[in-house]
């Protein structure tokens, strides 16, 4: 089984080297929409690959190896006469990265320097340079962020053994909320302090957080 989600996709082929593991997928719908009038069409005009990369599996790169379309638009009044399917729940146009990838790296960028998130997600099976961190962590709107009311905590590795951070994570939708660099009451009580909110917690036995929650 595939262990994770394409979406507007069916997996073909799943390749696996040294380097990288290759997933090969063809988009299934069988209309798009007109980025310019909003107009659907199903006149195919040709095919296309798009190669982004994507979230690492145990700790190895993954690449995957989409099969896209181009359509051409039926509204005659239309000053676009082909365009690309867009991808919303896998990739932005353009973009060499998946969203959820992305979305892990503004996190490293954001807990962490460009160096140091460069060298930790290497061995997690990310490759990206400290620069490209630093512009991902520039490009974040700063804003006051507020804690979910019910906010779960819990340690995890970026190397087994040796870096353990924490993750926080919204328990009502499931998803994560942010990414502490080490797990320590000072990291917890810190971003509880600048990021108000929460009425209740849920955390293990570790005496670091219920010290950082008190």
């Amino acid at each position: 089984m595939f262990p994770f989600l394409l979406p507007g996709f069916e997996v073909q082929e799943i390749s696996v080297t040294e380097a990288e593991i290759t997933v090969t997928a063809s988009a299934i719908s069988t209309t798009a929409v007109c980025p310019a009038c909003q107009q659907a069409s199903s006149r195919l005009h040709s095919f296309y690959t798009r190669t982004p990369a994507d979230l690492p599996i145990s700790g190895q790169a993954v690449r995957l190896n989409l099969r896209v379309r181009r359509f051409r638009c039926q509204n005659q009044a239309c000053p676009k006469r082909t365009f690309v399917e867009s991808l919303p729940e896998v990739a932005a146009r353009f973009a060499r990265q998946t969203k959820r990838l992305r979305a892990t790296l503004k996190l490293f960028a954001v807990a962490l320097s460009g160096q140091a998130g460069e060298r930790l997600l290497k061995q997690l099976g990310m490759t990206v340079s400290g620069q490209t961190l630093l512009r991902l962590a520039k490009s974040i709107k700063t804003s006051v962020v507020n804690a979910p009311e019910i906010l779960g905590v819990d340690d995890f590795a970026f190397k087994r053994g040796r870096i353990y951070g924490a993750i926080l994570v919204d328990l009502r939708t499931h998803r994560p909320v942010d990414l502490l660099p080490e797990r320590t009451a000072d990291a917890l009580s810190l971003w509880l302090r600048n990021h108000p909110g929460a009425l209740m917690m849920s955390r293990d036995r570790s005496t670091e957080f219920a010290r950082g929650c008190k």
